[in-house]
């Protein structure tokens, strides 16, 4: 969902910057409207969709509304991120990542030690609250750079130059995923070989049409996804 929430923008804004436009905090402007839109209606759709996002990823409804609201700020910290890359303060994102991830380590341990049961909400509401902290913060800096306004020109350049990132991240994510389930089909198969087949018992038929049944299933999808060269 950090793909999708972020929308690409950090990318086209990036790239604004380097045109050495002068009213690039119109185009700040333009932009986070754009973003905050999105945000807000993609939100409303997971809201109304979160029984069926439960039933997907098997997970509480709670942790659910944690990762929402983790993603929307961590969009709002790597389009501040993208923007001191463009200025150069590659110190100031140093600092700010290496924050992140210590906060994250301490605060997580200590609500991880507190809590008795359901522990992996401690690592969880870690997380959301240091990116939620990181969040505003990046909102304040870009907020204090940025014209607001509604432009459609400027929309519309970020919209081509956005929409081909986020599609290319998605297409890399889900190839990506494919590599791993093509991973563990070959570490299944080689159980198989070494295991089953090695070790005569009275259960090898059945273990063997239990186990080889997946395999083809998988083999037959990898090869139905598979994209010619």
């Amino acid at each position: 969902f950090s793909i999708i929430y972020g929308l690409g923008v950090r990318s086209s804004v990036v790239r604004y910057y380097f045109e050495d436009n002068d009213d690039f905090d119109k185009y700040l402007g333009s932009t986070l409207s754009l973003l905050f839109i999105w945000i807000a209606v993609l939100t409303l759709i997971l809201i109304v969709l979160k029984n069926l996002l439960f039933r997907f990823f098997q997970v509480p409804i709670g942790i659910i509304y944690v990762g929402i609201a983790t993603v929307i700020f961590q969009a709002m910290f790597t389009l501040y991120q993208s923007y001191l890359q463009a200025i150069k303060k590659s110190k100031k994102i140093a600092f700010l990542t290496v924050i992140q991830k210590i906060a994250g380590i301490l605060i997580g341990v200590i609500l991880i030690l507190q809590m008795q049961q359901d522990k992996f909400y401690g690592r969880a509401f870690a997380t959301l609250a240091v990116t939620v902290l990181l969040g505003f913060y990046s909102i304040y800096h870009l907020t204090k750079i940025a014209r607001f306004s509604i432009n459609w020109t400027y929309i519309k350049y970020t919209l081509i130059f956005s929409l081909p990132v986020v599609f290319h991240l998605l297409s890399q994510y889900i190839l990506s995923s494919f590599d791993k389930v093509e991973t563990k089909l070959n570490l299944y198969k080689m159980f198989y070989i070494n295991i089953i087949l090695t070790k005569r018992t009275p259960f090898t038929s059945v273990i063997h049409k239990m186990i080889s049944m997946p395999v083809k299933i998988m083999e037959f999808v990898s090869s139905v996804i598979t994209i010619p060269n």
